[in-house]
């Protein structure tokens, strides 16, 4: 994909006047990069297109009142981040459909079904102990622990110091010690 060599402000200008051809090298420069951060966080490629498409969608819904404080590229990066976190919110897999599964798995494996039910409530515990998180302390911790990214690709991506990073970090690991210490 051909990279453009264009600063926020002429994209934002150009957005104003040539809305289309702004919109064109928008997505060409950042479509890659925004797919591959919201795989990162959902695990799946055709979600990941979805939520970018929709990222897309609503910036030029909304391009002639957008304020954008940071650059453009944190701008629609922080918007995939959070439309992806807002995803993940709303189709947070049922506890009862990892029961069902479980139920499945007994039949055929009778002599580790207390396993699997201990580990359909540990996936819960866990879902739940995130969700209580604050939102950005959420992001970090998700994007450092399931995402395996280090605190400096964090830092870069979300647009915060690598110590506001470690500070989320300590928070997340605090709350989620306290809300799963019946497992440690």
């Amino acid at each position: 994909m051909t990279k453009h060599n264009f600063d926020d402000d002429y994209l934002l200008q150009l957005l104003q006047t040539d809305e289309t051809k702004a919109i064109e090298i928008i997505f060409k420069t950042y479509h890659a990069s925004l797919c591959l951060t919201a795989h990162r966080l959902l695990q799946s490629k055709d979600v990941s297109k979805d939520v970018v498409q929709e990222v897309f969608m609503k910036f030029w819904t909304k391009r002639e009142n957008i304020q954008i404080n940071t650059s453009l590229k944190a701008y629609l990066h922080r918007a995939v981040v959070n439309t992806s976190l807002n995803y993940l919110q709303k189709n947070r897999r049922n506890p009862t459909d990892d029961l069902n599964t479980v139920e499945a798995h007994i039949s055929s494996h009778k002599n580790t079904a207390e396993d699997y039910l201990q580990a359909a409530q540990l996936t819960s515990d866990i879902d739940a102990a995130l969700s209580t998180l604050p939102p950005k302390c959420r992001t970090v911790f998700i994007l450092s622990r399931y995402e395996y990214m280090t605190y400096k690709q964090i830092a870069e991506e979300l647009q915060i110091s690598v110590n506001t990073v470690e500070n989320h970090i300590s928070k997340a690991l605090k709350i989620l010690k306290e809300q799963l210490q019946q497992y440690l």
